[in-house]
């Protein structure tokens, strides 16, 4: 499992990387981020058994992602700074975990509001994760904080709204990997 998270992460690494030589080889000028600040609130689904028992199997998940660079091309790239946290608790323990960090997302046409009304994307993003733990059946609390990643695909609709969807590869600890599948709706202001 561990194989598979560090290829996943070098994976969503390398997309970022692609995607910042993507965005400085297609223009070297930038534009103007119109709606930078992206707010966003849905359900986080853990795959692992043991997270699903003591953080509940849908746990609350928010995020905000602050874009500062866009590309000029007809199918921008966005690069971002990023804070996400889920966590949810169940049969007296809790898993919760927060994590920061660096994101690209591009569009696989127009961005909506210009030409298209509906657009998707894709990104990938690599951050630090603080990660939260209680299990109850070995009375055990523990914290880990380590690299972690996502991989990311959506739509953005018009008025600004778009639809997420994630997933989050994050540390374990105790037994317990909260890794797993975000679904969100937001806003960008």
């Amino acid at each position: 499992m561990k194989k598979t998270i560090i290829a996943a992460i070098v994976c969503g690494a390398l997309i970022v990387a692609a995607g910042a030589v993507q965005a400085q080889t297609v223009t070297n000028t930038n534009q103007q981020v119109q709606e930078p600040l992206s707010v966003k609130l849905g359900v986080f689904l853990p795959t692992n058994g043991t997270a699903r028992e003591y953080g509940q199997s849908a746990q609350l998940s928010a995020g905000l992602d602050y874009a500062f660079a866009k590309s000029a091309s007809e199918n921008p790239l966005l690069e971002s700074v990023y804070v996400d946290y889920q966590g949810g608790s169940k049969n007296s323990g809790h898993v919760q975990t927060i994590g920061g960090g660096v994101a690209v997302r591009t569009y696989l046409t127009q961005p909506a509001g210009t030409k298209q009304s509906v657009a998707p994307y894709v990104g990938a993003g690599i951050g630090y994760y603080r990660i939260l733990f209680k299990r109850t059946d070995t009375d055990r609390d523990a914290t880990t904080s380590s690299i972690g990643g996502k991989l990311l695909a959506g739509v953005e609709l018009p008025q600004n709204l778009f639809l997420e969807a994630n997933y989050q590869f994050l540390p374990s600890k105790i037994g317990i990997n909260p890794s797993g599948v975000g679904i969100d709706a937001g806003i960008r202001f």
